[in-house]
């Protein structure tokens, strides 16, 4: 709920518009800058002493009403007019009808956020509203947005008619009309998943999931009714939680237009097999089959469509210790081309240890004993090219295959869209010396 916020922020900066203006005549529109030059006059009996001949010329003609009578009258259409016939650039004009309005609600507000003066000191400051009044809240803020969309149009929000880049990004290149309409779906059912989550207090159950994912569903409709089909894909692309997902690996997979829409029209298909809400009916065993199987479709598909070369950046973009790896590059701790090479040190592990583990010519005791020769000099050799802070850091992420490969199993990496998994084969353990019991568990 953001209303008191924006309030008494539009309240500052109407507050050091009109103090700058009147500090200095020349900065308000032409039409108002007699008047402003009059007060100042006024308020200022140096400058006054300077301009008494001017004055005096001037005290026998009519003074023109005061261009703030709408002010007083409380008639915001007529305020609007006004400055907008005085000149007045609409973020200038929206500063001062949200100023008035501010006044308008500050009242309410009050009497909604004031504590509860019954509630025990521990409880004091905790911020919550009642159910009640969040509904107010809301029922407020609603109103306030309707009313400045009445006075100001497409102006409400912006500072011309036409939509900003940060809107142009977020929505494509749609007409004002329609990302307002779009803005105030939005907003509607995000004030309803809010206060859905505040039910919940911090416990969320099955239907609670699901009564969220029916405000989705319920708002998917609402803007399918207001877009095209194909603005309608458009949205989707900009804000689908697998777009939200993919995120991540973009920043550091440079894909082109064409090669994230392929990306999303294979992955977004497959996302309630991958990501389910719920499991229903199906076993645990059940559900991760069919994320196997779907990953496995969908890595398919994403190798057809970019290439094995493209793939492969893509799923190395995709793996959290790739991703710090050039982090490390970016912030410049670690030299060039480091972030590869650490990299590559991984999946030459993976294939040496299964090297290792697979040759019959070792007996375990020899195939454990070059295991841990394999660990302990990748990270040797990775702190050498990564240096000691960078390193240590770096191997506190890799430290759990690492350790594994020391305890005797080899390793896989199994790279998915989602990001890389990992797979350990292990050792048989040594058979005891004679009767010994076995080890007491711990």
């Amino acid at each position: 709920m953001k209303l008191p916020v924006v309030l008494l922020s539009v309240s500052l900066v109407a507050n050091a518009a009109l103090i700058a203006i009147w500090a200095q005549p020349s900065f308000a529109p032409s039409g108002l800058r007699d008047y402003f030059s009059g007060v100042r006059s006024r308020r200022n009996p140096g400058e006054a002493s300077q301009s008494v001949a001017s004055a005096k010329n001037k005290a026998e003609q009519p003074q023109p009403p005061s261009p703030w009578s709408a002010f007083e009258k409380n008639d915001l259409h007529k305020l609007v007019a006004q400055l907008r016939a005085a000149g007045f650039p609409s973020y200038a004009i929206r500063v001062i009808v949200e100023d008035r309005l501010r006044d308008s609600y500050a009242g309410r507000i009050r009497q909604l956020t004031a504590p509860d003066p019954n509630a025990p000191y521990a409880k004091m400051g905790s911020g919550q509203l009642s159910s009640d009044r969040f509904n107010e809240m809301r029922r407020l803020n609603d109103e306030h947005e309707q009313i400045l969309h009445d006075l100001l149009g497409v102006f409400a929000y912006r500072d011309s008619g036409a939509i900003t880049n940060d809107e142009r990004r977020s929505y494509g290149d749609l007409s004002p009309g329609k990302v307002d309409a779009i803005q105030r779906v939005e907003q509607d059912y995000e004030e309803m998943k809010t206060q859905a989550r505040a039910g919940m207090d911090n416990i969320t159950l099955p239907e609670d999931k699901e009564r969220i994912a029916l405000l989705e569903r319920e708002e998917h409709t609402d803007l399918a009714a207001l877009l095209t089909p194909e603005e309608m894909e458009n949205y989707d692309i900009r804000h689908s939680p697998v777009t939200g997902r993919l995120r991540q690996a973009m920043t550091y997979f440079h894909a082109s237009e064409s090669e994230f829409r392929a990306i999303y029209q294979i992955e977004a298909p497959l996302e309630d097999v991958i990501y389910p809400s719920s499991s229903g009916d199906r076993s645990v065993d059940d559900v991760v089959a069919a994320q196997r199987q779907a990953n496995a479709q969908m890595s398919d598909q994403l190798k057809a469509a970019l290439g094995d070369e493209r793939y492969a950046e893509f799923t190395r973009s995709s793996d959290s210790d790739y991703r710090m790896l050039v982090g490390f590059e970016r912030q410049q701790t670690i030299p060039d081309g480091a972030a590869l090479q650490v990299y590559d040190l991984r999946d030459h592990v993976a294939q040496e240890s299964t090297r290792v583990f697979n040759d019959s010519s070792l007996d375990n005791s020899q195939k454990l004993a070059a295991l841990q020769t394999l660990a302990q000099s990748t990270r040797a050799q990775m702190l050498n090219v990564l240096g000691p802070a960078a390193g240590e850091t770096y191997l506190r992420q890799a430290s759990f295959w690492l350790a594994a490969v020391e305890r005797g199993q080899a390793v896989s990496f199994t790279p998915t869209p989602q990001g890389t998994t990992s797979n350990f084969r292990s050792l048989p353990a040594p058979p005891r010396a004679g009767n010994a019991p076995a080890p007491a568990a711990p």
